[in-house]
């Protein structure tokens, strides 16, 4: 398996850890999306990490052996090493618990081509097909009133068989359908990004 760091989930956003004054907006966008919290986290873990076990050494003190060329390594601050075990253990274990969370996502986004997985963007779209089917099926319905109006010595189901309605209505059919099948299929990725988001507290 790929290093964590090597993912695309990843690679598409540490450089926005650190935005700053960036001009760019959509890049100071991406930076607050709520997928940026793992990632920030994990970063700042492993920092935490390594600055811990480099404390640690500064708890021990060396002394000769018993031999002139040994020597051993003793606590001399007990309390302050012990505590840096524990931050230890428990920073250890948080980057394990964000390093699955992460890798899961990049599967789920990776495997079913989503993009780089942004939730508010993948929200928006599913918002604006949402939008998109009550509209065509508005539209349906006024073309279905002005044909019937156009046709009003014409039985219903006559005023119906108009060419121009006919391929009104199987323009907006489809863009109905395939509305549908993004809802169907991008809605139930969005939730599991987002119950992995709220498993690890973000």
């Amino acid at each position: 398996m790929a290093h964590i760091t090597e993912l695309p989930f990843v690679v598409a956003r540490i450089p926005l850890l650190n935005v700053g004054t960036s001009t760019n907006m959509l890049d100071k966008k991406h930076s607050q999306d709520r997928t940026m919290q793992p990632v920030k986290r994990f970063v700042d873990a492993v920092t935490a990490l390594r600055i811990a076990r480099s404390e640690t050494l500064s708890c021990l003190e060396a002394k000769k052996g018993t031999r002139s060329d040994v020597v051993t390594l003793s606590i001399c601050e007990p309390e302050r090493f012990q505590a840096l075990q524990d931050q230890i253990e428990a920073t250890a274990a948080e980057i394990v618990r964000l390093e699955g969370a992460i890798t899961r996502m990049d599967a789920i986004i990776t495997t079913n081509s989503i993009g780089d997985g942004w939730i508010d963007e993948l929200k928006h779209r599913l918002s604006s097909a949402h939008g998109s089917i009550i509209q065509q099926q508005g539209n349906i319905s006024s073309w279905a009133g002005w044909f019937a109006t156009k046709h009003k010595r014409a039985p219903p189901e006559e005023a119906m068989k108009d060419p121009d309605f006919l391929k009104k209505r199987v323009e907006a059919e489809a863009i109905i359908a395939a509305d549908k099948a993004y809802l169907d299929r991008v809605k139930p990725l969005v939730s599991e990004i987002e119950n992995i988001l709220l498993q690890v507290g973000c």
